[in-house]
């Protein structure tokens, strides 16, 4: 079975069996292809095709347009020779043929997003949809925006999701790419600057996190005529008050729990699983074991102060980092 694997994320790449076809008869051709992998098992009715891509054009020339694009899109495709073939074409709608094999990054995009994949989905969403292209419609370029908006929203969101998840297992490294990335495509985007600072933070450069308050504001005023939240004040704060900082730098001679940055997430079942665990009367010594970056310690931090609230415990942190 022939395979078709469509690229729209960061570019516009066809292969066919791993070939590169590169050479289309006009941009409406690309545009067409587009659209329909877009709607994917949805068919598209030749009507609305004809108006998206010569809306200016009478009705009589626009629907021999499309019917010229589709011949050089399936000879494109060497469609009449694939079997299955690629495309569905009747007198009514077109549709991209459900067996045949399709590959297109936007769908194995929104299934990760839709599964709560998040680091699946941020490696798939490698940049906006279809940057830079072109079509000959305006219609067409419209719809192709509002996908775009959408897209880029998802995209966002799931970064910003993954770079939660990212705290929460104290990988600070990943963080940092992560934040900077969103940046990169939203340099207001808040959410991110306040990850960004944490990264930074934690990972040691006290100074940098709060040089990076300093850049959010002024973006935020100079882009949105805003200031930052209280929730990013309060991350400014509790970075230049010590109380957000490296682990190894926590106040380990007075036992205080180190302060999370963020609300904790997704683990609570293993929380009180191992807060039950210790308040037996015969749990002398539990530990947590598993593969470094999977979030022990901070599973410890929320423990201890999980203990302390239900039983009345006093926790007492000692960092063994560097030991």
């Amino acid at each position: 079975m022939p395979v078709l694997d469509l690229t729209f994320l960061g570019t516009f790449s066809v292969t066919l069996d791993g070939r590169p076809i590169t050479k289309f008869r006009s941009a409406n051709v690309r545009g067409l292809l587009v659209y329909l992998a877009m709607r994917g098992n949805r068919p598209a009715e030749r009507e609305r095709l004809a108006t998206l891509f010569w809306p200016e054009e009478p009705e009589g020339v626009a629907k021999t347009n499309l019917r010229q694009a589709l011949y050089h899109l399936r000879n494109t495709l060497d469609d009449k020779n694939a079997d299955p073939p690629f495309l569905l074409v009747d007198r009514r709608s077109v549709v991209l043929n459900p067996a045949a094999d399709v590959r297109v990054d936007v769908d194995r995009f929104l299934q990760a997003v839709e599964a709560g994949e998040l680091e699946a989905a941020e490696g798939l969403f490698t940049g906006e949809l279809l940057p830079g292209f072109v079509c000959d419609s305006a219609d067409f370029e419209d719809w192709l925006r509002q996908e775009k908006e959408t897209l880029n929203r998802l995209g966002l969101q799931a970064l910003s999701d993954w770079g939660d998840q990212l705290i929460a297992s104290n990988d600070w490294q990943k963080l940092l790419g992560l934040a900077q990335r969103q940046l990169g495509m939203e340099p207001w985007r808040e959410i991110a600057h306040r990850q960004l600072m944490i990264s930074l933070a934690l990972s040691g450069d006290r100074s940098g996190a709060l040089a990076q308050y300093d850049k959010c504001f002024e973006i935020l005023e100079r882009e949105l005529g805003i200031e930052p939240t209280d929730e990013t004040d309060g991350i400014y704060e509790q970075i230049a008050t010590g109380v957000i900082a490296p682990i190894e730098e926590a106040d380990d001679s007075a036992g205080k729990l180190p302060f999370p940055p963020t609300t904790f997430i997704n683990r609570q079942a293993e929380i009180s699983h191992i807060v039950q665990r210790l308040d037996r009367a015969d749990s002398r010594v539990l530990t947590l074991t598993g593969p470094g970056g999977v979030g022990k310690t901070r599973l410890a931090i929320e423990v201890g102060r999980k203990f302390e609230k239900e039983t009345g415990g006093q926790p007492i942190f000692v960092s063994l980092l560097g030991v």
